[in-house]
């Protein structure tokens, strides 16, 4: 068969050929990979945001989210954090206690949105996660000297005392050392307290000698 009948042949590269091609394909996969690192490494722009808002801040306002609650209680709850954060937003690091949702907030508006989807979202806990959620709330107080306002939000999983009590006392007691070493600490608790578990949970706190205030409009 001759060439005309197979078709215009096309030359097989040399062996410099081979090596400009190869050599292509190496420059291709480097800058890929800069690219990739560059790109990884950039910080969101949110991120940049909350950075610049923590450094700034002279407040600290974290929302403990322990379970799931209902969006017309969770927004009762969040017409009060709004109302009390709102004067000073600017310089208030909003910071969320939740399974479901990244703990930083830039904005007011974000903090609202977050708290309602852990508010919607957050699974059934046992009261070792829920009081492990509170534990590192009071762990981040330790490392501000902001003053700090805690709001709790949902409701504690029925428990034996033996399976809270212990680590409560302990999340309290830090709490207790923090409003009176390093900045005040009060609590405001959107919990039922004509549940049990509630009503006793919130006795340890108060039991500290901290402020824990009930709020009225959304819980009894």
């Amino acid at each position: 068969m001759t060439d005309t009948d197979e078709g215009p042949q096309i030359p097989s590269p040399g062996k410099k050929g081979w090596k400009i091609i190869f050599g292509g394909i190496g420059l291709l996969a480097l800058t890929a990979l800069i690219l990739s690192l560059i790109y990884r490494q950039q910080p969101r722009p949110t991120e940049l945001l909350e950075r610049k808002k923590r450094a700034a801040a002279t407040h600290v306002v974290y929302t403990v989210v322990f379970s799931k609650v209902d969006d017309a209680t969770a927004r009762r709850a969040l017409d009060r954090i709004v109302r009390d954060v709102t004067p000073d937003s600017a310089v208030t690091d909003l910071v969320i206690g939740s399974t479901v949702t990244d703990p930083w907030c830039a904005s007011v508006n974000e903090y609202q949105r977050m708290i309602l989807k852990a508010c919607r979202e957050t699974g059934d806990m046992r009261i070792s996660k829920q009081t492990q959620v509170m534990s590192m709330i009071a762990g981040l107080l330790t490392k501000s000297t902001k003053p700090a306002t805690i709001y709790l939000l949902g409701s504690l999983t029925d428990a034996e005392p033996a399976d809270y009590v212990k680590r409560t006392e302990q999340t309290a007691a830090g709490i207790a050392l923090r409003n009176e070493v390093i900045g005040p600490v009060r609590v405001v608790s959107f919990l039922d307290t004509t549940k049990t578990i509630n009503a006793r949970y919130l006795s340890i706190l108060r039991d500290k000698g901290f402020g824990v205030e009930q709020d009225s409009t959304v819980s009894r």
